[in-house]
């Protein structure tokens, strides 16, 4: 079963997510530009978002290229292995079971690239480094002896034994949902597919020009100001306000696989998922814009058959506001008018559910096929629209998650 979730939020003012500019991050989309929040962004704000942490405080992951320093602090506590001399042992165990090469430079702890592990994972390897350290610390002493001068090191043998039958085995939820992927090593295929954000309107970017205040300004003899300048910092900073279309799909097939067929953990997972990718928002300036803005419409949709299909072309033409109709509404329309037009052409066979929810006030096309499968209309609460699609996923799960 794949879950879409297809959702449109105004916000206001804000630089939610800058380039190396420190500018808003936008594209070209309908040959205009467009606003835009990249899909790590928006991965990253729904991982570090505190429902998701607490419902799965337990269940996930790291990234980190300090790996080595980490399994240093979980070995038993002996001199031998907290000191220096443990570090290169370490990091040849980590490269062979392939999490990552170290740098080139000696006194660099960091692996060339970045590690996603679990917490399981890593007590693993912390006890098999631990179980094994005497063999490991001979054949890396035997190693360092015989290959001292020669330009390239192998590992040593005993490391590969050390490592026989060691297999990744991710047991985290967010390694499950957004994937990993490790040179030469057992990757996991992402369950949850995150687009872009991109403004369904053209957006106009703007500039705010600032000034630090200085509250001790520099004084001559006479009591003046010599600078005459009053500030202590000036600067500009980009911002624009965009009506966003965000859109993902969730594979709940690919979810439960990925978790090693535990539907129940699949199943709270979808759920605290789908609740935070709604809520949760991207924290850049937000101290400074407080753009916390929720979705003026929420619709989830459940296939059993054929493929996703996001709704970005209905926004092909960016939308406008009328004299009579806003921005969110003019959103709203074209969104439900694309629906209707891709649906009449690839047929809606396969949708077993639809979830919606809506701001009061804003009024859909009463021939909007999108509701055939929601006898309740937009009414609901964000909840029941998350369980009215997972119900048909999760049939003997539904209604265990908190």
């Amino acid at each position: 079963m794949k879950i879409e979730l297809h959702l449109l939020q105004n916000v206001p003012p804000s630089c939610l997510n800058r380039d190396d500019t420190n500018t808003p991050k936008d594209c070209q989309f309908g040959g205009v530009r467009r606003a835009r929040i990249s899909s790590q962004c928006l991965k990253r704000a729904i991982r570090t978002d505190p429902r998701f942490e607490t419902a799965l405080k337990d269940r996930l992951g790291y990234r980190t290229r300090n790996l080595a320093d980490e399994l240093i602090r979980r070995l038993k506590k002996a001199p031998q292995r907290e000191s220096a001399a443990a570090l290169p042992i370490v990091q040849q165990f980590i490269a062979a079971a392939k999490l990552g090469q170290p740098e080139p430079a000696k006194a660099n702890r960091k692996t060339k690239t970045v590690a996603h592990v679990s917490p399981a994972e890593i007590d693993t390897l912390a006890t098999h480094l631990n179980d094994n350290w005497a063999a490991l610390d001979g054949a890396h002493q035997a190693d360092t002896e015989k290959k001292a001068n020669a330009a390239k090191t192998e590992l040593p043998s005993a490391l590969q034994v050390a490592l026989k039958g060691w297999k990744l085995q991710p047991d985290s939820v967010d390694i499950a949902l957004f994937g990993r992927m490790l040179a030469e090593t057992d990757n996991v295929d992402a369950a949850c597919h995150v687009a872009h954000a991109i403004s369904t309107n053209r957006v106009a970017m703007e500039m705010d020009y600032w000034a630090a205040c200085e509250d001790f300004p520099a004084v001559d003899e006479t009591g003046e100001d010599p600078d005459e300048q009053g500030a202590a910092l000036l600067g500009t900073q980009m911002f624009n306000s965009s009506c966003f279309y965000r859109y993902l799909v969730l594979d709940t097939d690919e979810l439960v696989s990925n978790l090693k067929d535990d539907r129940k953990l699949a199943y709270t997972a979808s759920r605290v998922f789908l609740h935070t990718a709604v809520t949760a928002s991207p924290t850049g300036k937000q101290a400074s814009t407080a753009a916390y803005a929720p979705p003026a419409l929420i619709f989830l949709v459940a296939r059993s058959a054929g493929v996703p299909l996001s709704m970005a072309n209905a926004f092909e033409k960016p939308a406008r506001p009328t004299h009579d109709s806003g921005l969110v509404a003019e959103s709203i329309k074209q969104f439900c008018g694309h629906w209707d037009q891709v649906h009449a052409v690839y047929g809606q066979e396969g949708i077993e559910a639809t979830g919606l929810c809506i701001v009061p006030d804003i009024r859909l096309p009463e021939s909007w096929s999108g509701q055939d499968r929601h006898a309740d209309g937009p009414k609901n609460t964000l909840v029941e629209a998350i369980d009215r699609v997972l119900v048909t996923a999760f049939p003997g799960e539904a209604g265990t998650a908190a």
